[in-house]
């Protein structure tokens, strides 16, 4: 009897120890890091039966008959209504939106601009964040543990940040070149700073908005604005200063900027960075003259221009000038005057004329009634029996002694007067 019971329980507990194998005895993982339960002994490891999961360490039997395995975070599995009996975790950077999907084929690549965090994922990929750019396969959108001046380290090469000198929106699939105009200061910027400063160029990529600080005025960032040209804030391109004007010195802001061309000389090409030159002879340049001979300012009469003028030059008291469009006043000759510049006159009766503006009446006891006369010998004697008593005298005139005036008879009427000679009376 006793032998038949030691019998029925050493059955009993083969059975028993059978039943539990077919699970893996339900044993906890001795590798923490395994995937897939392995739970027979520390140093081996196998599989759990095709009828368990992994769940929390454990080989657990599988759904029931009708259901499938879900798996959800931390590689724990929960039953749903599916129709495979293994789930697969689609990698880091890649997503499946589609249940039903039997390879790892079906796994799609994060496409470039946008990541995909941890693995499994099943919701749409995610905006690369900004100031960073994430190329096709990204599984993070930032790397906040990076310095700003590093690239970033595996696993994270999918992922970077911008440069200095580049940026990043939200969404980026590559970094953004600072435009031209612009400049970038700093890693991980998502917009440019701003516009190049007023009087500078930025090339593309400028880290700086005041580029070309150096002796050369350039660099790679961009230059200064070069003389002759004004630069506006944000300018891709200087703008020359127009005719007329020029600038002398890099750095110029605005159109305003730009110096007339001073008054005496002209600037007849834009972009100028001095004045051509003088002003021909002949005329006269005011400030801001684009030629060197400007028809509106033809030297006039009366006047000389010898050339840089800035305004004609009156002619000298002794000279005139007849002619527009001269460099030289002539000088009067004797026998002549120049009261305003602008012309010779024959020095008048009564008087002479050495030369230049000098006019000289002919002293009292003379008389010239001819134009012309450059000394006091071209004034005459004045005649026997007349008088000259008047400096300036053009012809001698009777003695008042021997003039009487006849009143007209006619009351209505002024008659001119009538010079009668008295006769001298006869000696009886």
């Amino acid at each position: 009897m006793k032998f038949l019971i030691l019998t029925l329980s050493i059955f009993l507990l083969q059975k028993s120890t059978a039943s539990n194998l077919s699970f893996n005895s339900l044993v906890i993982c001795a590798d923490s890091n395994c995937k897939i339960c392995y739970g027979i002994g520390e140093d081996q490891c196998t599989r759990c039966n095709s009828n368990t999961f992994l769940k929390n360490g454990k080989c657990i039997p599988d759904c029931d008959s009708g259901s499938d395995i879900y798996i959800t975070d931390s590689y724990d599995r929960t039953c749903k209504k599916t129709r495979y009996p293994y789930d697969f975790f689609c990698p880091a950077g890649t997503y499946n939106m589609l249940n039903g999907k039997s390879s790892s084929a079906d796994c799609l690549k994060c496409p470039d601009g946008f990541y995909c965090p941890g693995i499994g994922n099943k919701d749409a990929p995610s905006s690369c964040k900004a100031g960073y750019f994430c190329v096709q396969g990204a599984d993070v959108g930032a790397v906040a543990e990076l310095n700003d001046d590093a690239s970033a380290p595996a696993p994270y090469s999918y992922t970077q940040p911008c440069e200095e000198g580049y940026y990043c929106p939200a969404g980026s699939p590559v970094a953004t070149q600072c435009p031209a105009g612009q400049y970038c200061v700093g890693n991980r910027r998502e917009a440019p700073n701003g516009p190049c400063k007023a009087g500078y160029i930025c090339n593309a990529g400028s880290k700086t908005p005041t580029p070309g600080l150096n002796a050369a005025g350039s660099d790679s960032n961009g230059y200064r604005c070069p003389k002759g040209y004004y630069c506006e804030e944000g300018a891709t391109k200087e703008k020359a200063c127009p005719v007329g004007t020029y600038l002398n010195r890099r750095g110029g802001e605005s159109l305003s900027d730009c110096v007339k061309c001073p008054a005496g000389k002209y600037c007849d090409q834009s972009g100028a960075d001095k004045p051509k030159d003088d002003c021909a002879p002949g005329y006269y340049c005011p400030a801001g003259s684009t030629t060197s001979k400007p028809a509106a300012y033809r030297c006039p009469i009366g006047h000389e221009c010898p050339g840089a003028n800035a305004a004609p030059i009156p002619c000298e008291p002794s000279k005139y000038q007849d002619k527009v469009g001269q460099t030289s006043c002539i000088y009067c000759d004797p026998g002549f005057y120049c009261y305003d510049g602008t012309k010779i006159t024959d020095c008048p009766a009564g008087s002479y004329c050495p030369g230049g503006n000098q006019i000289f009446h002919c002293p009292p006891g003379k008389y010239k009634d001819t134009t012309g006369g450059d000394s006091d010998g071209a004034c005459k004697t004045c005649l026997a029996g007349l008088v000259c008593e008047l400096a300036g005298t053009v012809s001698p005139s009777i003695p008042l002694s021997l003039i009487h005036i006849s009143e007209p008879t006619r009351p209505l009427y002024i008659s001119y007067a009538v010079f009668c000679l008295k006769k001298k009376k006869k000696k009886k």
